[in-house]
């Protein structure tokens, strides 16, 4: 186990989501059409699965110890999606992924990314940020 520092930002509301994959997609990689060829191949695919499944777990409890501090009501309007910068996170070598969760209410949404020194929403003075640190797996 190991500790990850998430930041979590409240932005105005978006309804753009170019770019974005739905997060029952991005956890549910097409694995009825992918062939294995050797074991190598079925346990890459393995350990590619788990590493999304807990980053999304790493995300969304960032999210939940956040949400007073960013006034998250702890809803969803649609489902929330996954994003990537088409580079390496700063402080590693994966990918600059983020969670986008639109809220129901009124439509206010939340970016929570890992592996940056800063938020990867800009600042305005309507935006509520916050850092926390989620306990999970290594992989």
């Amino acid at each position: 186990m190991g500790t990850r520092e998430w930041h979590v930002v409240r932005v105005p509301p978006v309804d753009s989501f170019e770019g974005m994959i739905p997060l029952n997609l991005y956890l549910s990689p097409q694995a009825t059409s992918h062939a294995f060829e050797s074991p190598q191949s079925a346990w890459h695919y393995i350990e590619e699965s788990v590493d999304r499944l807990n980053w999304v777990k790493g995300a969304l409890s960032a999210l939940e110890l956040a949400a007073a501090e960013v006034d998250w009501d702890g809803d969803f309007r649609i489902t929330p999606y996954v994003g990537a910068l088409p580079w390496a996170a700063p402080l590693s070598d994966e990918a600059a992924r983020y969670l986008l969760v639109k809220q129901d209410n009124n439509g206010s949404c939340f970016i929570i990314s890992a592996g940056f020194p800063v938020p990867l929403a800009p600042y305005q003075q309507n935006h509520r940020s916050t850092v926390v640190r989620v306990e999970q797996p290594s992989t």
